[in-house]
């Protein structure tokens, strides 16, 4: 009992299946750069139109492989007649790769971060809550992107409760203050 199948489709599928392996290869061993340094042509931008997905390499990749695994298999173990196997392995090649565009765009996207950079913190006013004094640290309130933050401050001069302080340094979890100049005062 021999496999019936049409040999230009079965091509078909085995040169999707090759070209998706190798494509998928090819990025996995390449890196974050190969394809396209990441970035998808509707990568980012929330309003794209839908058809953008169609210019992804991420989306024809996964389709793909995907339409030429399912239509090998379902051809090969004599699954489903030409025309079956053709439907069903079109239908898991789009929905493979809208699915694996989707799912891997949406884990790669950058949220808001509550996490502050030295950059943010230094050079901006605050005032002493608890005054440091020598090795002893003290605590100084700060206003950061329109949130009110206190900070573990240590200070090399003498500083009293209510101060105006200037942030000269951040190490991620404590600030160095210096008494702030009159003119930044409030």
């Amino acid at each position: 009992m021999g496999v019936c199948y049409n040999q230009s489709v079965f091509a078909l599928y085995l040169v999707a299946l090759v070209v998706g392996v190798s494509v998928l290869g090819v990025q996995a061993f390449a890196g974050h750069d190969a394809d396209g340094g990441g970035h998808d042509a509707s990568h980012g931008d929330h309003d794209a139109p839908p058809w953008a997905l169609l210019l992804s390499m991420r989306f024809w990749s996964f389709g793909f492989l995907a339409f030429g695994l399912a239509g090998t298999l379902l051809t090969l173990f004599g699954l489903a007649g030409a025309t079956a196997s053709l439907i069903v392995s079109g239908v898991l090649g789009v929905g493979a790769g809208v699915g694996a565009t989707t799912v891997i765009r949406r884990m790669t996207q950058k949220g808001p971060s509550s996490q502050v950079l030295p950059t943010e913190v230094v050079g901006k006013i605050g005032r002493v809550l608890v005054a440091p004094g020598g090795s002893a640290r003290g605590k100084i309130r700060v206003e950061l992107r329109g949130q009110i933050v206190d900070y573990v401050a240590a200070s090399t001069e003498p500083l009293a409760e209510n101060d105006v302080v200037v942030i000269d340094e951040f190490d991620g979890s404590e600030v160095k203050v210096t008494k702030a100049p009159k003119e930044l005062e409030p």
